[in-house]
């Protein structure tokens, strides 16, 4: 859907608000394998492929927001491979342009607001369950966490925002919940079983404002090879903010050394991400981007062989190509990055084995 407005529009307002639920039970008494599986899996957009202009003065704001809980239980028996699994799965975005066409244009005066936040969890829980399979298909536990989230997201290089005199462009991801302002809930991704193997594995990928390079750089002027963000040249801020935090669990206690504990946690976030940006020209302006990440992954076995892995990367300000971006401006640049990466891993019985991989870059 397109939006033109000739004059003055005052604020173009557009959201998205969900709250999921899957719940799935079985007390796993009959004969064979028993499987209790939840899934979520939905995309949610404020703004979608709109090409929105506004002759004079106006806003826009585009707010998408998603809850979602899935949780898995199966009491099993110890004689059969029963497994229990949840899944969830959230892509969040504010604003989501992805037809070339698909621009913001403001005149005069006025601000572009974008925000996207996930939250929830995954949790799986088995009572019996003998040992064997695959990471997905073995008998015990198995959940999954995976979530992209982006303040704006420009997945076309064509795709670009442009305010005409004055005005701000800011972008904010949140992966869980905000506690005046910095992150207060994690999403938790569990999984736990009596019996059989633990998996859990969580994925993250955040930007505050995420745009898209065409793979080149033919040409020095701002806007040609990538999605081109122009707050007002009389005075503009641009801003892009990735608050997220997730907590990945795997636990067993077990009755063999093949009850294994896996839990693998990987993260990718930024601030400003893969944009041009031409903020403004006269006084002092601010571009700033920055990335706030809390991971946890946590890998628990008694009988058997626990495994936990933490990957983390953080960028204030980052262009994902080997092609650098453009950034022209009159005042200040700050690019910041902070992550928390805590890899635990624990077994009575077998071998433990944490590794962590942290990588912060304003």
């Amino acid at each position: 859907m397109d939006i033109t407005v000739g004059r003055d529009a005052g604020t173009i307002y557009a959201s998205s608000t969900n709250a999921l639920t899957a719940t799935a039970a079985t007390s796993g008494s009959i004969t064979g394998a028993d499987t209790s599986s939840a899934v979520i899996n939905q995309f949610a957009v404020g703004t979608k492929d709109a090409k929105i202009v506004i002759g004079n003065d106006g806003n826009l704001t585009n707010v998408a927001t998603t809850t979602g809980n899935a949780r898995a239980t199966n009491v099993g028996d110890s004689v059969d491979t029963d497994l229990s699994s949840a899944t969830l799965s959230l892509d969040v975005r504010g604003l989501s342009e992805l037809v070339d066409a698909s621009d913001v244009t403001i005149g005069a005066d006025g601000n572009v607001q974008s925000q996207a936040q996930a939250s929830g969890s995954a949790f799986a829980q088995n009572v019996n369950g003998s040992s064997g399979g695959g990471v997905t298909t073995t008998a015990g536990a198995y959940a999954l966490g995976n979530l992209d989230v982006y303040g704006t997201s420009l997945a076309n290089s064509g795709a670009d925002i442009t305010i005409g005199q004055s005005g701000n462009i800011t972008g904010l991801a949140i992966v869980g919940t905000l506690n005046a302002g910095v992150l207060g809930n994690q999403v938790s991704v569990t999984s736990t079983t009596t019996e059989g193997t633990s998996f859990a594995d969580g994925t993250v990928d955040t930007a505050g404002i995420k745009g898209t390079h065409d793979g080149t750089h033919t040409d020095t002027t701002p806007g040609t090879d990538q999605s081109l963000l122009t707050a007002g040249p009389l005075d503009g801020d641009v801003i892009g903010q990735s608050i997220t935090g997730m907590a990945v669990l795997a636990n067993t206690i077990g009755s063999s050394n093949a009850d294994d504990a896996s839990s693998s946690m990987v993260a990718n976030i930024a601030g400003l991400q893969n944009v041009d940006i031409l903020g403004g020209q006269v006084g002092t302006n601010l571009i700033k981007g920055t990335s706030t990440g809390d991971f946890d992954s946590t890998a628990i076995s008694i009988a058997g062989d626990s495994t936990a892995v933490g990957t983390v990367t953080g960028y204030g300000i980052f262009s994902a190509t080997p092609q650098t971006g453009d950034i022209v401006t009159s005042g200040n640049i700050q690019a910041i990055s902070n992550l928390l990466n805590t890899v635990v891993a624990s077994s009575v019985a077998g071998t433990a084995t944490a590794t962590a991989t942290t990588t912060a870059v304003g």
